[in-house]
């Protein structure tokens, strides 16, 4: 069949249309998932890397170095839980007082940050676990403002003047930050999500 000069042809071009609200919608569904998992990324690289310090990192003689972590690992724990996942180091404390040297209990007087000697009191895994109550701080920031951060001072004396030699701060930030560079995309799994804001999933027609 031919066309001839005289036809008339009206073609109709069919262009899709952003539904903006459900857009929005969309991008804000995004949002939470890749928050909620950063955040979960965030919470285990942390608290993997407090546990491999404590079985690996640190020197224990009565444990109380040690033991300051308990509190913010258990932190992370209780948080970590809030999100959905039961996530858990397992009972460290256990794996602490198991490394303790016997002969060392009860004949470490007990010394403060500042330096003041308490010869009536001892180095113990309880009052290093309550020093660790104030030593630390973590921020999960919000979606708007997606800034994580876990801060950790050391309070105890005998950890503070060996750490020098053991290092385990900076051994710390190079596991955290190769836990986070492993976990990246197991975590987000943008293969999955990135769906949600495909704009052709807000189209509609016309």
């Amino acid at each position: 069949m031919g066309l001839c000069m005289d036809q008339e042809v009206i073609v109709r071009l069919i262009v899709p249309s952003v539904d903006r609200t459900k857009l929005r919608a969309q991008m804000k569904r995004a949002a939470t998932v890749v928050f909620d998992r950063a955040r979960g990324l965030f919470l285990d690289a942390v608290g993997s890397t407090i546990e491999k310090l404590i079985d690996e990192d640190i020197h224990i003689e009565t444990g109380m170095s040690a033991a300051s972590y308990l509190f913010p690992l258990k932190s992370i724990q209780r948080r970590r839980y809030l999100l959905g996942r039961h996530w858990s180091a397992g009972d460290i404390g256990s794996r602490i007082a198991s490394r303790r040297d016997p002969k060392k209990l009860k004949r470490k007087p007990l010394i403060l940050i500042s330096g003041t000697v308490l010869k009536d009191q001892y180095r113990t895994m309880e009052i290093g676990e309550e020093l660790g109550r104030s030593s630390f701080k973590i921020e999960l920031g919000t979606k708007g403002n997606p800034v994580m951060a876990f801060d950790f001072e050391i309070n105890v004396f005998q950890y503070e003047i060996n750490e020098a030699g053991w290092a385990t701060i900076r051994k710390a930030e190079n596991n955290f930050l190769y836990f986070i560079y492993k976990g990246f995309d197991d975590y987000l799994e943008f293969n999955k999500w990135k769906e949600l804001i495909h704009p052709f999933n807000a189209l509609i027609y016309r």
